[in-house]
């Protein structure tokens, strides 16, 4: 990933702000440069290191939560469609816990719990917002923005993605609807895409458009 790491420069700052006046008896002035060099060098890889980590694991929560919270939502909503209402109370008014919310995720519908069989089909319908297509570009419209179209950030995000679906099934203990099966192979197949589209060359960009116009599609 591109990182640009703040504390690196202040780091540096101080060790060129603290240097002495003097070199010591032990060291001459072209040893102490050589181990003021050392030591930035391995400051700087420890902290891009932990600033790495921290990436990672801020990209694995928050995916883990936006595809855990749709998947639950589209759960509930698939039941409820199919006339089973033992989910129906699961969000709580619009929220479930701290970081699920139909908020979150952009649903300003009516509340899941007062959904009828009728209203819950209709937001599964093509387009709607539950479907298949619309939740799977939701999700993938979610990642390319806290990744800022990094290609390693995208990546890394496939498996944060994965264990949120991974915690939605095991919340419902159940196997997953076929909607929601779908919606994660979308979601992934979206993802997928974009890193290869990102990860093409400026010639073969060119070509593909080259190719479509030609060809008007």
């Amino acid at each position: 990933m591109n990182l640009v790491i703040e504390q690196n420069n202040l780091y540096l700052n101080n060790v060129t702000t603290n240097q002495p006046s003097e070199t010591s008896n032990d060291l001459d002035k072209t040893q102490l440069v050589e181990k003021t060099e050392e030591t930035k060098l391995n400051f700087s890889a420890v902290s891009l290191h932990i600033s790495n980590d921290n990436i990672q694991n801020f990209l694995n929560k928050k995916t883990a939560q936006f595809s855990q919270a749709n998947a639950n939502a589209q759960h509930v909503v698939s039941h409820i469609a199919n006339g089973n209402s033992d989910y129906s109370g699961f969000f709580e008014g619009k929220k479930f816990g701290d970081d699920l919310t139909l908020e979150s995720i952009g649903y300003e519908g009516k509340e899941l719990s007062k959904l009828d069989k009728k209203e819950a089909k209709d937001l599964l319908k093509k387009d709607s917002f539950f479907a298949e297509d619309e939740t799977a570009k939701r999700i993938a419209k979610y990642v390319e923005k806290i990744t800022g179209n990094d290609v390693d950030a995208l990546e890394e995000t496939k498996r944060g993605l994965k264990r949120g679906y991974e915690e939605a099934q095991k919340i419902f203990n159940r196997e997953k609807p076929i909607i929601t099966t779908n919606t994660e192979s979308k979601t992934f197949d979206l993802i997928d895409k974009k890193i290869e589209e990102m990860l093409k060359t400026d010639l073969e960009k060119h070509v593909d458009t080259k190719f479509l116009e030609n060809n008007k599609l």
